[in-house]
């Protein structure tokens, strides 16, 4: 073997793996079961209206997909890891911590944001052990297979002033990636006040 076909073969060595993307958008809708796989590239195409809900009008839910990748000691990706070529288990754990966080008025990152003043969201709650009931945080839950799916899978073991709250769920498609599905956009106050 030559210096040029050494240098142009990649080491297939995985060292490390990584998930893709670093971040995943889902989004909330009615739909009991239906929903659609976000978009994974930059410019996704079109579809119609009708796509987006179920035949009786409810809102599918987006899912976030997640893929685990293999890298060689360069950095190099050499393989999308799957359940031909690994054994994935996905522990995923998830929070609600709106209640306790401020009132969304601006992105607070930006520099026009660095002397403005925002106040928490509900400032009758003082303490610390009071803001933390203001967060729903389920316990984890992990998924590991091929299409995979079931009410096991549900992150419903959160609640918010003693009363439970669905915060979406985990599946896997017919090659083991984690897919998530957020919540029914269900939003009432335990008290019954108006929102």
């Amino acid at each position: 073997m030559d210096k040029t076909t050494k240098c142009n073969e990649q080491d297939s060595r995985i060292v490390r793996a990584a998930i893709h993307p670093g971040i995943g958008v889902s989004r909330v809708g009615n739909a009991e079961t239906e929903f659609y796989i976000g978009p994974e590239v930059t410019a996704p195409l079109n579809k119609s209206h009708d796509f987006y809900r179920t035949p009786q009008g409810a809102l599918k839910r987006q899912a976030a997909r997640f893929r685990l990748y293999g890298y060689n000691a360069a950095g190099e990706v050499v393989r999308e890891l799957t359940h031909e070529n690994a054994t994935l288990s996905w522990t995923v754990q998830v929070a609600n911590r709106k209640a306790n966080w401020f009132h969304f008025i601006t992105a607070m990152d930006i520099p026009e944001s660095k002397n403005l003043v925002v106040k928490r969201r509900n400032p009758l709650m003082k303490s610390a052990e009071e803001r933390e009931q203001l967060i729903i945080a389920p316990d984890a839950v992990t998924v590991s297979g091929q299409s995979i799916h079931g009410a096991e899978y549900q992150f419903n073991t959160g609640s918010f002033k003693g009363e439970s709250v669905y915060l979406g769920e985990l599946q896997t498609d017919e090659k083991g990636r984690l897919l998530f599905l957020g919540g029914h956009g269900v939003s009432k106050s335990p008290s019954g006040n108006p929102l």
